[in-house]
């Protein structure tokens, strides 16, 4: 059984470097700069080392909507922007949402994408409409600027999504002793002055159970059985649920004294159906281990993908059909669909490049494929530092 070692979770760390750049301290426990996921990176950059109003957020999604709501509240005139993808990245519901509590956001071209031009300034707070069909990450933007605000913030939310990473921001406050109450479709986190670290809670920073998924497929795919150190069956991220899902590929968990270890079984189910709504992050990892495994399955409440760092669905289809197997995409329900033109053993005589669009996800997901065949190229394959940088180095440790 092989040790692999996991990233600290971008979306706790993501989510603290905010709340202590707010609270004027600086995070109590964080690995060197080459450990870090590139989001991770381009954020405590930003925050702690940044000398300028100019916020180049580059590709990352999640830094570019969290700083949105934190240059509404930091004074002077601020620009934020980032790669072409991501400027066209949806943000206007947030950017209504800081609004209605008084924020001076314009858009520097076309409406609703960045570059941001921002004027910060102290908002009261109060009760806003948060329209959250697009991202569950508007919704934690403005609950992590919500110690700040005097009246605190009441968010009534409508067509809410990845409910688990709003209780997750939920979560993360806490560490800073902020309480805050989710119930239905309404958030409301209290003013908190002076709200600072508990330093034993960011000593206990959690593992990333969405870059575990990635070993998942491959226990799914390939067999082999996996340790992982440090990764909790009481965490707080949503994606603990790779558990659950993966187990239906014949995936089991097992609790050890000071670990967690994964071990391939023989069972397994077909014509599978899984409604990812509040994982969406697991997609890639699901449907690729599904897809090599030649099963049917349905999979639901994706909606969201098309907004990441690729169209997933356009992405996933295109590649997928390289390795002759059928993915059929619509925005309801993705399926797969079994192959007899498929097999294990066509799959190793098959020499083609994989493309990953510059999505991690992507390209870790199809680290499943470069398994079972060594010879399948993945392009760009260092697009996996946003979230695991050193992914290659434990697959290719294992898998030589």
């Amino acid at each position: 059984m092989e040790t692999v070692t996991l990233p600290l979770s971008k979306s706790i760390l993501n989510r603290c470097l905010v709340l202590s750049a707010l609270s004027k301290t600086s995070l109590g426990y964080m690995p060197p700069d080459a450990q870090l996921p590139h989001d991770v990176l381009v954020m405590k950059q930003l925050l702690f080392e940044n000398n300028s109003n100019i916020f180049n957020v580059e590709d990352a999604g999640t830094v570019f909507r969290f700083l949105t709501a934190y240059a509404s509240i930091t004074p002077g005139e601020h620009l934020l922007y980032g790669t072409d993808k991501l400027n066209s990245r949806p943000i206007k519901p947030l950017v209504d949402a800081l609004r209605q509590l008084g924020a001076k956001i314009d858009y520097c071209n076309l409406e609703g994408e960045a570059p941001l031009k921002i004027g910060g300034q102290s908002l009261i707070g109060g009760e806003i409409t948060l329209d959250a069909s697009f991202s569950s990450q508007f919704v934690s933007a403005l609950m992590l600027i919500a110690p700040t605000l005097k009246l605190g913030l009441k968010i009534n939310l409508s067509g809410v999504t990845s409910i688990p990473y709003i209780h997750l921001t939920q979560e993360c406050l806490a560490y800073f002793g902020v309480k805050s109450s989710i119930r239905d479709n309404f958030v409301e986190v209290p003013y908190t002055p002076n709200f600072t670290q508990n330093s034993i809670a960011m000593q206990a920073i959690e593992t990333d159970w969405s870059s575990a998924a990635f070993w998942y497929a491959l226990c799914a795919v390939t067999g082999k059985s996996f340790r992982f150190e440090n990764l909790s069956l009481k965490s707080i991220q949503g994606d603990i649920v790779c558990m659950e899902l993966f187990r239906c590929l014949g995936v089991d968990t097992l609790l050890g004294e000071h670990e967690i270890s994964i071990e391939k079984n023989n069972s397994g189910q077909d014509a599978l159906e899984f409604n990812l709504q509040s994982c969406p992050d697991l997609a890639p990892a699901l449907i690729i281990a599904c897809a090599l495994q030649n099963r049917n399955a349905k999979f639901y409440g994706l909606h969201t993908l098309q907004y990441k760092e690729s169209s997933r669905a356009e992405a996933l289809q295109l590649e997928l059909k390289k390795l002759n197997i059928n993915f059929f995409p619509d925005s309801d329900c993705w399926q797969l669909s079994s192959n007899a033109e498929f097999s294990n053993d066509k799959l190793l005589n098959l020499n083609c490049k994989l493309l990953t669009y510059n999505d991690h996800r992507l390209a870790m997901a199809f680290a499943c494929v470069k398994a079972v065949n060594r010879n399948v190229e993945i392009e760009h394959d260092e697009c996996v530092k946003k979230s695991y940088p050193f992914f290659w180095e434990e697959f290719f440790r294992i898998y030589v």
